[in-house]
């Protein structure tokens, strides 16, 4: 069971066997909502104005030093930095509504034991639920959300937790009610506040509806600084939100008001956008891609990636691709040879790494990043190889890139070629793009017919 406070304007709810260890605050007590609201009116905030600019580009070459000396290595020279805006606020916001109980179909927590549906008790109400907790889909959404996390660059990102549901928690009652969206960690970049808030909220109940308009809401707050938040915002930032949801909005008006639920959500993406906070959204299982316009355009409004995931055992994948800065090419080659990178990997958050061949003497090691806007920056280093030098060490800074595919090089930078098991997992990945991008363009057609069907607005044709 959870137990639920209310306070004057702030409401908290504690996960069970959490109450002396977590932090939390409900959504957007009045003074939060009230600055909200002014990101609607067409004079934002200040704090939202002072953003970075989306056409911020930096590259950096963070390893190796120029000048280096290095010995030969199988796969060639690591070479990693970033690329993007210099610092990152993410906030990720995970839907705890009581349907995240069902079980995901896929052994979540790896005990060997999968999960099946049964009908019963969730917290105050009864409905399905899996077998193993441990497999259900809220499960599943906190796992996405530390392979997030694990992906991101901790020197340079902050990370944040909200979760979100709403409503009457028993539907036959009406009682009692939920808070809308909670603030489970304050931005930090101390991963393991963010691991023990991941994991208080796995451990907790789902209940509830589906109030993503609060979610998103109560990110912005977060990111802002704005009354209310637990977070101190930083202006030099760029601010971005990543939404995980297995449903469609029903909350604030209610399961039998799907269009009034539909446009607070957009409302709320549309204040996101004002305040250049991109939302990218992930939409995982049937129910949320066949009413998808809320997640869809919420992506699309803000400038943001929306997600598909049909099948749950995809989730980790498929995290990877949600987009947390503006797109970014980035080319990583050896001019002296011509030869390019071997292997590169890109997080979402921009940080990159790869490995380029060396050739015997001086090599000119080129980096090249363009943005979306057709910016284009790059960074030389040299690079000298002596067969008498030692072999270039790869930072530790850089394990967070072994979740983002750098293969067999990253863990053991003498061997060349690939294990027939890596091989097969990155076939298996290129499968899974291409099934998004199909799953993808799917979900926009049924998004473009509930729009018309819901009587919607189109996006107010104002620039982020």
């Amino acid at each position: 069971m959870q137990t639920i406070t209310l306070k004057p304007s702030i409401g908290y709810m504690v996960p069970r066997g959490r109450a002396a260890r977590s932090r939390v605050a409900a959504h957007a007590g009045m003074a939060g909502v009230a600055a909200l609201l002014l990101l609607g009116t067409a004079a934002p905030l200040a704090r939202a104005a002072d953003a970075p600019e989306k056409s911020d580009l930096s590259l950096e070459i963070e390893f190796p030093p120029d000048g280096l000396v290095v010995g030969p290595n199988g796969c060639g020279l690591f070479v990693g930095g970033r690329a993007g805006p210099p610092k990152l606020d993410v906030v990720i916001v995970i839907d705890t509504s009581v349907s995240t109980a069902a079980p995901s179909g896929t052994d979540v927590d790896g005990d060997g034991q999968l999960g099946w549906p049964e009908f019963g008790e969730i917290g105050f109400t009864r409905g399905d639920r899996s077998t193993d907790p441990g497999d259900s889909i809220l499960s599943a959404e906190v796992a996405a959300a530390r392979r997030l996390a694990q992906t991101l660059d901790p020197r340079r990102t902050r990370l944040g937790l909200v979760s979100f549901s709403g409503g009457p928690a028993d539907l036959v009652r009406g009682e009692p009610v939920l808070p809308n969206a909670v603030t489970r960690v304050p931005l930090t970049d101390d991963l393991a506040q963010l691991e023990e808030g991941l994991e208080a909220l796995r451990d907790g109940t789902p209940a509830g509806g589906t109030h993503m308009a609060a979610g998103i809401d109560q990110a912005t707050i977060e990111l802002l600084g704005l009354p209310g938040a637990m977070s101190a915002a930083d202006p030099s930032r760029s601010r971005a939100v990543v939404l995980l949801t297995d449903g469609t909005p029903t909350q604030p008006f209610g399961y039998d008001r799907p269009a009034e639920n539909v446009r607070a959500a957009l409302r709320a993406a549309d204040r996101a956008r004002r305040a250049r906070i991109r939302v990218s959204t992930v939409a995982i299982g049937p129910l949320a891609l066949e009413g998808p316009v809320a997640v869809v355009e919420t992506a699309e409004r803000t400038g943001g990636v929306f997600v598909p995931v049909r099948n749950t055992a995809d989730l980790l994948e498929a995290i990877e691709e949600a987009r947390i800065t503006d797109s970014v090419g980035v080319e990583l080659v050896n001019r002296s040879s011509g030869e390019e990178a071997r292997e590169f990997s890109m997080t979402p958050g921009g940080s990159w790494g790869g490995f380029v061949p060396l050739a015997p003497g001086d090599n000119r090691i080129e980096v090249a990043a363009r943005s979306e806007s057709g910016i284009e920056v790059r960074r030389t280093i040299t690079v000298t190889l002596d067969e008498s030098a030692p072999t270039a060490a790869i930072p530790r800074e850089y394990d967070f890139l072994g979740s983002s595919r750098l293969g067999g090089c990253l863990r053991d930078a003498k061997r060349v070629e690939l294990t027939a098991e890596e091989l097969q997992r990155q076939q298996v990945r290129r499968e899974l793009l291409l099934e998004m991008e199909r799953e993808r363009a799917k979900a926009r057609e049924r998004a473009a017919r509930q729009h018309k069907e819901l009587e919607l607005e189109p996006a107010p044709d104002v620039e982020p």
